[in-house]
């Protein structure tokens, strides 16, 4: 009977057991794993699964130099996992031949430069009582994140000023949680209990009350609350040769260059195509847009200015850092950036809005047309990339601030197998060529931006593509999240014109 036992024990087990082998073949992966300065990691885990049965062999680790290998591999496609302590895990896939594959160089980021690391941190820091440390994390990382999960973080914010007894702080992001979020019960119940213990029950009654009357779209535009770092508004007045300083404008000419089908044709989008995401794309109404300005006094017919026109990420247009003030008038550079034009505004708004910046702005003042620049943060700065290299009769290089654009397809450091598609497409020779020759691209990143290993890739290829004067900035300690600082804007600004 104990035999009979075993027997069957053994016919049952045989299927499994080869099950867990039938990735194993002739093939052998390998590869190298470095950090975000592209030094090697060692004691990385690298973990490999076979797409077909979803086992593979024991994880490996890294060797002090950074590389690994695992022999033995069925032939085909494989998943691959790569970890580190303090560093935001990579996936991706490799295909595996029946010999040795080709290496598999992997890049790390750093936990801090993603919103997810960030989020932990700060998580971290709370349970241990450092309350405003984490607080700073969750407020920075609220610029990473798309408006529908702010509401979470937003409570996180809440607790760390709850918990500090800043009842009427805690009160007011709370508030602000619920009109980004008007059905989120936890937020209600947290911010009736937050007033309640503060003494307002009756005002948060009242407000609940016309909440509910006049909607979230409404109470969010009688000022909601904004944790960002915009100034009072500025006056809005006629843009004149006399008018100098901080203000902000409308203008009445549209440039010819913002005309929908230009763009098709220079981006690549098929009109059928921007048809069918926007029947009026491009077709605003400039009475519509207002400008931020910031014009040096420095201006003269003696002494012209140049221009930086700015794409914000945001709705926001304007000088990011007053520290930037003194720069621009030291440089002799008209600030310029349309409102309302941030990431959540299609691109060719965006590329027309700063085309008519440009156009109009020097209709007004003494500029010097080959001082003309774009620029731009995060999306912003891929933007500000494709206005260089598209309407190289308009702009003379671009500072992009955590994000560029490049017109041909780049591997991902920390995704194996995956690639970064072309953003738009590769201009005509005889553009191209006046482009690489005249024009000057600085990329400016953070060592803790998640945009690092893409603009470093793409910068090299700007090089290898024949561009002149392509200049990689790297700022330490900084994240994607911690705003535009006067010393990217100072640091950016000499690359493009740099001393003689």
């Amino acid at each position: 009977m104990g035999s009979l036992r075993r027997g069957l024990w053994i016919a049952l087990a045989l299927p499994a057991l080869l099950a867990a082998q039938d990735w194993r073949g002739q093939g052998r992966a390998q590869g190298t794993v470095a950090d975000e300065e592209r030094e090697a990691l060692a004691g990385a885990r690298v973990a490999l699964t076979f797409a077909e049965t979803g086992s593979g062999p024991p994880a490996v680790a890294t060797d002090r130099h950074g590389r690994w290998t695992v022999a033995g591999l069925a032939e085909g496609r494989w998943r691959i996992a790569v970890e580190a302590a303090g560093y935001a895990p990579a996936e991706g896939w490799i295909d595996v031949p029946s010999g040795p594959a080709p290496a598999v160089d992997v890049q790390l980021l750093p936990e801090q430069a993603t919103v997810r690391g960030m989020l932990e941190r700060g998580n971290r820091l709370l349970a241990a009582g450092e309350i405003a440390a984490a607080r700073d994390l969750y407020e920075t990382a609220l610029g990473g994140l798309a408006p529908e999960a702010h509401p979470e973080v937003l409570r996180a914010i809440a607790r760390t000023q709850y918990l500090e007894r800043d009842l009427a702080a805690a009160e007011a992001t709370l508030r602000q949680a619920l009109l980004l979020a008007p059905a989120d019960d936890v937020t209600r119940q947290l911010l009736t209990a937050v007033a309640g213990e503060a003494g307002h029950g009756d005002e948060l009654a009242k407000w609940l009350a016309e909440l509910e009357r006049e909607g979230a779209e409404k109470r969010r535009g009688a000022g909601g609350g904004n944790l960002g770092r915009r100034p009072p508004e500025a006056p809005l007045r006629d843009a004149a040769p006399e008018v100098r300083g901080r203000f902000r404008a409308r203008f009445a000419e549209r440039s010819p260059l913002g005309a929908i089908g230009v763009f098709s044709e220079r981006y690549g989008t098929p009109m059928a195509t921007i048809a069918g995401i926007d029947p009026q794309a491009a077709a605003y109404d400039l009475d519509d847009e207002t400008f931020e300005l910031q014009v040096p006094e420095s201006c003269s017919e003696a002494t012209p200015c140049g221009v930086f026109v700015w794409v914000s990420p945001g709705s926001w247009g304007g000088v990011t850092d007053r520290e930037i003030v003194p720069l621009l008038e030291e440089r002799r550079l008209i600030w310029i950036g349309a409102n309302r034009s941030g990431n959540t505004r299609l691109l060719w708004d965006r590329i027309a809005l700063a085309l008519d910046a440009a156009i109009n702005v020097r209709r007004v003042y003494p500029t010097d047309p080959e001082r003309v620049y774009a620029g731009g943060y995060s999306g912003g700065g891929r933007t500000a990339s494709t206005l260089a290299v598209l309407y190289p009769e308009v702009f003379r290089g671009a500072l992009c601030f955590m994000g560029v654009d490049f017109y041909g397809r780049a591997a991902i450091p920390s995704r194996p197998g995956a690639h970064w598609p072309a953003a738009f497409r590769e201009p005509p020779a005889a553009r191209l060529d006046r482009v690489r020759a005249r024009s000057r691209l600085a990329l400016v990143t953070g060592q803790y931006d998640y945009n690092r290993a893409q603009s470093e890739v793409y910068g090299e290829l700007y090089r290898r593509d024949g561009f002149r004067h392509v200049e990689l900035i790297l700022l330490p300690a900084l994240t994607h999240y911690d705003g535009f600082p006067a010393v990217a804007f100072e640091r950016g600004a000499r690359a493009l014109e740099p001393p003689d």
